[in-house]
């Protein structure tokens, strides 16, 4: 949600310098390390939130309001995690290189470039709304399990 609300949106304000900033966060440091490590602990625990509240009843936990509930969150969930890392990061991954190349051109971008630049940048716009709709959801979701 940082990403689709703050991130992106800033990327976008700084125009040519926007790649130069997507190309420090994606390359050398360590962001998507934590963010995909971030992801998959968060998939790990939704999975022991669904094994330890389906027990024995699997049948008369999911036509619970609860049951239901926690695995519409998981699989919500999932979905971003799967766009996270199917679309997201190869897309930043690219705008990274593209910057690269761009900096090492050392002219103005060429015609190519910034419509490739203007795609990516639309894809990851998308897909970031897409996470960021769906992480809300699987919290609400998990959120209200407690109380259904």
């Amino acid at each position: 949600m940082m990403i689709a609300g703050f991130i992106e949106p800033a990327v976008r304000a700084l125009g040519p310098d926007g790649g130069k900033f997507i190309q420090r966060m994606m390359g050398p440091g360590r962001f998507p390390v934590y963010m995909t490590s971030a992801g998959f602990v968060t998939v790990l625990s939704g999975l022991a939130m669904l094994w330890m509240g389906s027990g024995a009843r699997v049948g008369d936990w999911l036509a619970s309001g609860s049951g239901r509930s926690i695995v519409l969150g998981s699989v919500a969930g999932l979905v971003a995690m799967a766009i996270g890392l199917s679309v997201n990061a190869p897309t930043a991954k690219r705008m990274a290189a593209l910057s690269k190349e761009m900096q090492a051109k050392g002219g103005p971008p060429s015609d190519e470039q910034r419509a490739e630049l203007g795609v990516l940048q639309k894809r990851l716009h998308i897909a970031g709304r897409v996470s960021a709709l769906l992480l809300m959801l699987s919290v609400v979701a998990m959120a209200a399990a407690h109380y259904l």
